[in-house]
């Protein structure tokens, strides 16, 4: 039995032990700017295994393959870090559990949520979880699930 994530690490690995000792210099180059570029737009709010992650999967992404093997700047140019503030972007756009990592680490985020919750209860709701001491947990709850909803 294989697992997707297993299947991606054997690929990037074989592209990596395939390039010459330049063009591991290149992709090293490209990994540095997007790794700078992640930090630059998400901070902390983006996990270091997110971050460690989606730097390790583009050795097999087109644009920067091409940039690798070439050493053309036309499409991807790793000296000009703006340039990859949008691909850094890009790529924590469509890695769903980067933008979960995002989202669940965003404490406005969170503290906005909670205070909806609270303002829909009808006082003596809030009143009775109160005191049956159950209202930090449905807070906790609604939280998680409308995080849930909104990465889905």
């Amino acid at each position: 039995m294989t697992f997707e994530s297993t299947h991606k690490l054997v690929e990037q690995n074989k592209v990596r032990i395939n390039l010459t000792a330049n063009e591991r210099e290149r992709l090293k180059e490209c990994e540095n700017a997007l790794e700078i570029a992640l930090r630059a737009k998400f901070g902390n709010r983006l996990n270091e295994i997110m971050v460690r992650d989606i730097v390790n999967s583009i050795s097999r992404d087109p644009e920067i393959f091409h940039f690798v093997v070439t050493g053309e700047t036309t499409e991807v140019d790793p000296s000009n870090r703006a340039s990859f503030l949008p691909f850094a972007e890009a790529k924590v756009q469509a890695n769903s559990l980067a933008r979960r990592n995002i989202a669940f680490s965003d404490e406005a985020l969170r503290t906005k949520l909670a205070d909806d919750f609270m303002q829909s209860l009808k006082p003596d709701a809030k009143i009775k979880f109160d005191r049956d001491g159950t209202l930090t947990k449905r807070i906790a709850d609604y939280v998680e699930n409308q995080l849930d909803q909104q990465t889905a």
